[in-house]
């Protein structure tokens, strides 16, 4: 969203409909992957083994994923809407063959009387996972983002404004009506959201790895 508002400069509305294609590739992934996991009828009629396994299904989710990711990591400040669309859906879809595959098989397994305390738990990993994720990936992108960014001859106040974040940079450069450090903090930016998704391509994989373990 602050690629879509702060360097190409959209309203919160038209970020939220560039983010449509990743909704729809999970969408996509979802129904994909529950249908490889559907029992086959024999001969005989009798259900047997799914498709594909649980393990080869998310371990490809991840690879999917983490293609995605890396396709991502070509981004800069002019890409346009279908190339973003793209590598979005194509992350969507990866994320949604290996999660709810995933969630699936750690469930399963448990008996009716502890598959509730089963479910609560994957939901707690799952929002302290977000909330770890979001604090680390966005130290990487903000350490990134303000590496990259040349303010030479720009006064102390404003320069400390442009670091502390891309809104309060983009601010500054309207007001100033300076548009070289626009370009300059708006490529920054997008440089800082490249190393992120490098990391993000990289924790997918890892997770491809150790689906096969």
């Amino acid at each position: 969203p602050l690629f879509f508002q702060d360097v190409r400069g959209l309203d919160a509305l038209g970020s939220g409909l560039r983010l449509l294609p990743m909704i729809g590739g999970m969408v996509i992934g979802m129904i994909g992957g529950s249908r490889l996991q559907s029992p086959r009828r024999g001969p005989d009629g009798e259900p047997t083994d799914s498709i594909v396994s649980v393990k080869a299904l998310v371990t490809a989710g991840y690879v999917v994923m983490a293609a995605g990711l890396a396709i991502g990591t070509l981004t800069h400040a002019g890409s346009g809407t279908g190339f973003t669309a793209a590598w979005f859906a194509v992350a969507g879809l990866g994320l949604g063959l290996a999660m709810p595959s995933a969630m699936n098989a750690a469930i399963s397994p448990l008996s009716a009387d502890r598959s509730a305390s089963g479910t609560a738990l994957i939901t707690a990993m799952r929002q302290v996972g977000a909330t770890i994720g979001v604090a680390v990936l966005g130290t990487v992108i903000s350490d990134a983002y303000r590496s990259g960014l040349h303010l030479p001859g720009l006064p102390a106040a404003a320069a400390s404004a442009v670091r502390s974040s891309i809104g309060e940079a983009v601010q500054v450069a309207h007001a100033a009506h300076a548009t070289a450090l626009l370009g300059s903090v708006r490529g920054a930016y997008t440089h800082g959201l490249d190393i992120m998704l490098w990391v993000c391509a990289a924790i997918a994989l890892a997770s491809a790895s150790s689906a096969q373990a």
